[in-house]
């Protein structure tokens, strides 16, 4: 059997997807069901590694860029920024202080 993973959220990240859930809930509910794949697989059918940014990942939710990194040692997923893919790489940057 697989390992289970957690899934957390940053305050960026959760802020985000709360403003989404007010202004479109329907795609707030397509990305919950993305973060709850990622219990079972943290590496889901078309995540993509971040160039530059060693151990980041995105994967794309119609509109919206999620960006997380995976804590093997504890098993834990956490996602860093959720934004439109014009706004997502600034955020994470400057959450990253890159």
């Amino acid at each position: 059997m697989a390992a289970r993973y957690s899934v957390d959220l940053t305050a960026t990240a959760d802020e985000a997807l709360s403003k989404i859930r007010r202004g479109q809930p329907r795609d707030a509910e397509r990305l919950e069901a993305a973060m709850v794949t990622f219990g079972e697989e943290p590496h889901p059918p078309g995540c993509t590694p971040l160039k530059g940014l060693t151990g980041v990942w995105r994967i794309r939710v119609g509109d919206y860029r999620l960006c997380y990194t995976i804590e093997q040692d504890v098993l834990i997923v956490l996602v860093l920024v959720i934004h439109t893919r014009d706004d997502v790489y600034p955020q994470l940057r400057r959450l990253l202080g890159r």
